[in-house]
């Protein structure tokens, strides 16, 4: 997330707000669209191994007449490569999809407007620090709720001021 909330400072606008929820749900779509496009890429290659297996390594291996090293080649190092792909492939789904996605699930996450449940959780602290009350002015005067990340702020300002018991 490109926004960095920060109660001691002015909050970002409406129009920031909704363009880095844009941002996010757009790159959420597109990584939705790589994780078919790999899931049917990853699919294609595994038929393709298997045919392979089926179709050449097992009639070469059930041949008496074929060439013994060749045939030892593919009946032993066949499935190797079949481990190799697919240790390969969820690595790189974990690292191109997988990652990316949490990353804009969070974001759009913390750009969701706030429950009164959650606005609550805050209000606990009475009297309200002026510092929160500020920026929770300021925010109405731009007509518009606090967002989850806002409320995290407000939380990570409360618990850095609170005493070390």
């Amino acid at each position: 997330m490109a926004l960095d909330f920060d109660i001691t400072r002015d909050p970002p606008s409406p129009a920031v707000i909704t363009s880095e929820r844009q941002q996010a749900a757009q790159a959420r779509a597109v990584i939705a669209k790589k994780t078919i496009r790999f899931l049917a890429f990853a699919l294609v290659i595994a038929v393709c191994i298997l045919c392979f297996q089926f179709l050449v390594a097992v009639p070469a291996v059930r041949d008496e007449s074929s060439n013994p090293s060749w045939v030892a080649i593919l009946a032993l190092y066949t499935p190797y490569l079949i481990g190799a792909f697919f240790f390969t492939s969820l690595t790189l789904y974990n690292k191109m999809i997988e990652n990316p996605a949490k990353k804009q699930d969070t974001t759009l996450t913390a750009l969701q407007e706030v429950t009164a449940e959650e606005l609550a959780e805050i209000s606990l602290f009475e009297p309200l620090p002026d510092e929160i009350t500020v920026y929770q002015k300021k925010v109405a005067d731009q007509g518009r709720s606090l967002v989850r990340a806002e409320i995290d702020a407000m939380q990570r300002w409360l618990a850095a001021r609170k005493p070390a018991e």
